[in-house]
């Protein structure tokens, strides 16, 4: 059975600091597709997404294999993965309770893996996250090991990263 994440304790103020942002909605930006392809070559997967959780939804600021810009909050993996510091890493949707029925498992796209790593304001605010998601079983073998420390892709600072997946 899917659950809708619980809201991070910090919720109010960081949809305040992604309103103040100006991001949401907004065109592609060459920076976030850097960070996007970075972790889709980096992780070998055919889906990589950066995502911003607003109250109701994910939207995609940058996204490589996926065909919607968006979809509802209560479907998404990466309302789990602001909750956290460190990466989340599920390793067989099929068998983890949170994402179990989601339409997003049982349907298109068939998420089997996921690993996702929120990407945080300076001032600790969970913003949005970035993921990459692979489709083979040859992919996820590879995909549960995390990479060491911190780093940038395209000028966009990111906590962590893993070396079959890379962050939601």
């Amino acid at each position: 059975m899917t659950t809708t994440a619980p809201l991070p304790a910090d919720e109010a103020e960081r949809l305040k600091v992604l309103a103040a942002c100006a991001i949401l909605d907004s065109p592609p930006e060459q920076s976030y597709d850097d960070l996007t392809q970075l972790a889709a070559y980096v992780c070998g997967t055919p889906m990589a997404l950066v995502s911003l959780i607003d109250a109701n939804r994910q939207w995609f600021k940058s996204r490589i294999g996926v065909r919607p810009s968006q979809t509802g909050r209560e479907i998404s993996f990466c309302a789990y993965t602001i909750l956290r510091p460190e990466p989340l890493i599920v390793a067989d949707t099929l068998r983890d309770p949170r994402f179990l029925g989601s339409s997003l498992v049982i349907g298109e796209p068939f998420i089997r893996f996921y690993a996702g790593v929120p990407l945080r304001t300076r001032e600790g605010y969970a913003r949005h996250a970035v993921r990459a998601r692979p489709e083979t079983a040859a992919a996820r073998a590879g995909a549960a090991r995390p990479a060491q420390g911190p780093g940038t892709a395209g000028g966009v600072p990111f906590g962590a990263a893993t070396s079959g997946a890379a962050a939601s």
